[in-house]
């Protein structure tokens, strides 16, 4: 037998062709090719069986459940808004009796002043009236009512601005 001679060496290619001499070549199959399982033959076809038969009962949907939730969600959401009604009345409430406060002491303070002051020109001039007269207790300052805030709009600090306070 001659040796096998490279004959066609083609880029990677080092194995014989299958036309040199000192191979033989397999039959061709005729029909189809065989199926390969992956399976064993010898197994039963299908899923075992289960050992014991469970029933499941599927979950009825109630659908009160959602209007349940849903009222008891209105019932809340109503009793959030009376609280924060009631609080914002209690709140304006307050700042009408804070107003009220300064109202009252800051005329009182004016009475005061102008009693002060007539009395400094009834010195100068002699004339009182009596009822000025009736109330000599000393004058009491009272501490002062702060005054109720109000919600004033900040805004940037340019030339204008700085002008405008300057006027005033």
């Amino acid at each position: 037998m001659p040796k096998a001679s490279i004959g066609n060496y083609k880029g990677v290619m080092l194995c014989n062709r299958p036309d040199e001499f000192g191979q033989v070549q397999k039959p061709e199959r005729q029909g189809k090719p065989p199926f390969i399982s992956r399976v064993d033959p010898k197994d039963k076809v299908g899923l075992n069986p289960t050992k014991k038969v469970i029933v499941v009962q599927k979950k009825k949907k109630d659908t009160n459940s959602i209007l349940v939730r849903h009222k008891r969600y209105l019932k809340m959401l109503q009793e959030k808004r009376l609280i924060e009604k009631l609080e914002k009345e209690e709140e304006e409430n307050k700042k009408a009796e804070t107003l009220k406060k300064f109202k009252e002491q800051t005329s009182n303070q004016r009475k005061k002043i102008t009693k002060l002051k007539n009395e400094k020109d009834g010195d100068q001039a002699q004339e009182t009236s009596p009822n000025l007269l009736q109330d000599t207790s000393p004058i009491k300052i009272e501490e002062p009512v702060p005054m109720p805030e109000d919600n004033k709009k900040v805004s940037q600090l340019t030339q204008e601005n700085v002008k405008e306070f300057t006027k005033k």
